[in-house]
């Protein structure tokens, strides 16, 4: 999800990050006409290389005569033959403001089902001169697409600052994110605001086995109890260098000259047998943790402190899961959704598991 807010003939900035945690290179697109009005995107068409990532910018306006709003949309992202939905939230505020207005879903609303009565605490500020004012309370809840599911409205007075909790029963709808969103009118002045809850088949425990909620880990932190915190072994020499690039100009070089560049070279292949003696002891000190029950996420945090880059943490994890997918034998093909739930279990993301199995399966077919 994208969440932005940009003035009337202003613009701000968001970043996104996509990889490519496949084996294969792929192109990659961007489509965000369904914002076009607001959002221009730095790079819509590229290729990413196995395990490589791309920034993208991601530019939003509003004209000066844009009206103050709360509006919403989808950007999509394909690599390959898969496709990925980003909702988009974009605050238009006004150039010059007498309200505000702050709308922020409850956490125990956060995640709601069917049925379920979606709470939000509202904030208004009256910044003008006039107080207390009587002002319009309207709030709803819209889909991404900016559909009404159901709304409410009512006058308040509003001193400096007024914050209230209100509710809406969330009608029949379809699993994903929507908005609940809140607008004060007075005059002909607004401030709107909105904030993102999801709609699950299922409510989120912390015994789920999903990292889901607020939590920092799987099942842990945030709502939850905290998370267990585990140490890991610091990054060896050969990580401390970016890649090394020799160039040779040839000149009239003195017989110390070539010592030290043999020197060099030798510190140089030192340091690469290192960088993998680190790289397969990380990949043992995943391993043993992943026995332990440890999640990933867990993993990757206790990684991140010691000192480890996160693309060569990643790379591990991945080369973790393929080594040990190799080790199952075609016979076993009939186990892949069992294989599949472990993977998962293990605190891997949906697309990363999907992919293990996906090339799991297409070993077994050269076999």
């Amino acid at each position: 999800l994208i969440m932005a807010s940009v003035k009337q003939g202003s613009t701000a900035r968001e970043y996104i990050k996509i990889s490519n945690t496949g084996t294969a290179s792929l192109d990659f697109s961007i489509d965000a006409s369904e914002l076009s009005r607001f959002v221009l995107v730095s790079d819509k068409k590229f290729r990413l290389a196995p395990l490589q990532s791309k920034t993208i910018a991601m530019d939003f306006f509003a004209s000066e005569s844009e009206k103050p709003d709360v509006y919403t949309g989808h950007i999509a992202v394909k690599g390959g033959a898969k496709a990925k939905s980003i909702g988009v939230i974009l605050d238009v505020l006004p150039k010059t403001a007498i309200f505000d207005i702050k709308a922020r879903v409850l956490d125990a609303s956060k995640y709601a089902v069917k049925g379920d009565e979606v709470a939000a605490n509202i904030t208004m500020l009256n910044l003008g001169d006039l107080k207390p004012v009587d002002v319009e309370l309207y709030y709803s809840i819209k889909d991404l697409g900016g559909n009404i599911l159901a709304f409410a409205t009512e006058t308040l007075a509003i001193n400096d600052r007024t914050s209230v909790t209100r509710k809406l029963k969330m009608p029949e709808a379809a699993v994903g994110d929507y908005v609940f969103y809140a607008k004060i009118s007075y005059a002909n002045q607004t401030a709107s605001s909105g904030d993102l809850f999801h709609i699950v088949e299922t409510k989120p425990t912390c015994s789920d086995g999903i990292k889901n909620q607020n939590e920092r880990g799987i099942d842990c932190g945030g709502v939850c109890a905290s998370c267990q915190q585990i140490s890991a072994p610091a990054p060896g020499k050969g990580f401390d260098f970016f890649p090394l690039a020799i160039i040779i100009i040839v000149l009239t070089i003195s017989s110390s000259a070539a010592f030290a560049s043999v020197a060099f070279l030798r510190k140089s292949s030192l340091e690469k047998t290192e960088a993998k003696e680190s790289f397969a002891a990380l990949k043992d000190y995943i391993l043993s943790e992943l026995a332990k029950n440890c999640k990933k996420p867990q993993i990757e945090s206790a990684l991140e402190r010691a000192g480890w880059d996160e693309r060569i943490v990643e790379t591990a994890f991945m080369e973790v899961l393929r080594e040990a997918l190799s080790g199952v034998k075609e016979r076993d093909a009939d186990r892949v959704e069992e294989v599949y739930i472990r993977i998962l279990e293990m605190g891997y993301t949906k697309e990363e598991a999907g992919e293990a199995v996906d090339s799991f399966l297409e070993n077994n077919k050269k076999v």
